[in-house]
């Protein structure tokens, strides 16, 4: 089905709209899966089981990585065996909490650059900062790259129980902030999303449909300051 989604059989007709299409992916039966649907305008992130799915959608910066947005504690839970295999040739046994940790640290490390972005955006345009707690919570609200939306927030429910932030009604603020290519890159490529596990990173356009940029790492990276 994803095949078909990425390479229709008959390349003339238009692509279906993304809101055909992840719903459709969401409540098909599959294995478990991370995907990310993208039409250049909106994304969708999918933490897919079987036949439901944890949905998370923007219209301006999203930061996904393999594990779960809201994974349960593993130290609680115990499981904490280690896996040689998830070192990639490193050579060092990594355990499922080493996995999650580092996870949750490139996504925060991620999600940084571009709060720093948009800080610096509001700041040449003298916009205040959003100070409330439910904006914190509301990236959607926070970093909407055309607009800005004020005031309380809704959500769409979903048949699996997951939900989507949608705008509410508020003042309404033109806002857009845009990452060039160059910054995307070097994101990309700075410690700790770029690592000493790291096979090969990719920018992609899903407006022009192209990978715009690639590295691959034949060896694993080593790097001597943590920051």
């Amino acid at each position: 089905m994803l095949r078909g989604y990425i390479l229709p059989p008959d390349g003339s007709s238009p692509p279906p709209a993304l809101d055909k299409i992840w719903p459709t992916v969401m409540r098909t039966p599959s294995t478990a899966a991370y995907l990310i649907f993208c039409d250049g305008v909106d994304v969708v992130v999918l933490e897919k089981d079987h036949r439901t799915a944890h949905v998370e959608r923007q219209s301006s910066f999203i930061v996904a990585t393999n594990s779960d947005h809201a994974a349960p504690s593993v130290r609680e839970n115990g499981h904490q065996g280690d896996h040689a295999g998830a070192a990639l040739g490193t050579g060092v046994a990594v355990s499922v909490v080493d996995l999650i940790e580092d996870s949750e640290e490139r996504r925060k490390f991620m999600q940084a650059h571009w709060d720093k972005k948009v800080r610096q955006a509001r700041k040449a345009t003298s916009i205040p900062e959003c100070t409330s707690s439910t904006g914190r919570q509301d990236p959607l609200r926070r970093t909407r790259a055309s607009q800005r939306w004020g005031g309380g927030s809704s959500h769409e429910f979903l048949p699996n129980g997951s939900s989507l932030p949608t705008p509410s009604s508020g003042k309404l603020v033109d806002f857009q902030v845009t990452a060039t290519l160059k910054e995307v890159i070097k994101w990309t490529t700075t410690y700790p999303t770029t690592n000493e596990m790291t096979h090969f990173a990719a920018v992609m356009d899903p407006t022009e449909g192209k990978v715009v940029w690639i590295r691959r790492y034949l060896e694993p990276l080593v790097f001597y300051t943590r920051y």
